[in-house]
């Protein structure tokens, strides 16, 4: 629920605790973290100690960005944009 943000729950279904994450855009789940798109930047949240990085995106808005190798693909409303990693200022 993007006005409430993440649930998490442990394997056995059990609630843990909710994520500070109330994006509607779309959300990248990898080994490590959770990846998505805020205010301009995107968020990288570690999964396992909750420590948060923020990189400021070359466009926006975004609608949906996902991280695949070295590349940063940027979804926007008229088209996806592709940038090599990491995106110099």
């Amino acid at each position: 629920d993007p006005t409430i943000g993440l649930m998490v729950f442990d394997r056995f279904g059990s609630f843990l605790t909710v994520l500070d994450i109330q994006t509607a855009a779309y959300l990248q789940i990898t080994r490590e973290h959770f990846i998505y798109p805020a205010d301009s930047n995107l968020v990288q949240l570690q999964r396992q100690l909750y420590g948060k990085n923020m990189y400021p995106l070359p466009v926006w808005p975004v609608t949906q960005a996902r991280v695949v190798s070295d590349r940063l693909f940027l979804g926007t409303p008229d088209r996806i944009r592709v940038y090599r990693l990491p995106i110099a200022e």
